[in-house]
Formats: structure tokens, sequence, C-alpha cells
């Protein structure tokens, strides 16, 4: 949980980290994700997305 006081008023934000694999589907909607966060939180610095690619062996898929 984040606290503090932002313009008098007390400000309180969960936060939780997530891992996963995931598929993307769409490269755009993914990108902007990437490049603009998601959530409310994005402006107190939360909702940013670190991803890596992984390498699926042979006949693995998701």
């Amino acid at each position: 949980t984040l606290e503090f006081v932002h313009e008098g008023k007390p400000i309180r934000l969960g936060t939780i980290a997530y891992s996963a694999i995931v598929k993307v589907t769409d490269c755009m909607k993914f990108k902007q994700a990437m490049l603009n966060g998601i959530g409310r939180g994005k402006a107190w610095g939360l909702g940013l997305l670190l991803c890596k690619r992984i390498q699926l062996t042979e006949g693995e898929q998701l």
C-alpha cells in the first residue's frame, strides 16, 4: 500500500506485483500499455509494465 498526502488530502493506493506469461494478441494495445502504463495509479508511478520475451521450446505453445 502506498500512502501519502496530496493537496492536503490523504491518499492510499493499493499495490500488488504480478508475474505472468502472456500471449500478445493485439500489438498496438500492448505497445500502448507499455508506453503509457495501466490503471488509475499511473500518476503516482504505479501501473508500469516490465516485460521480457521468453523462448518457447520446440512444440511448446501458449
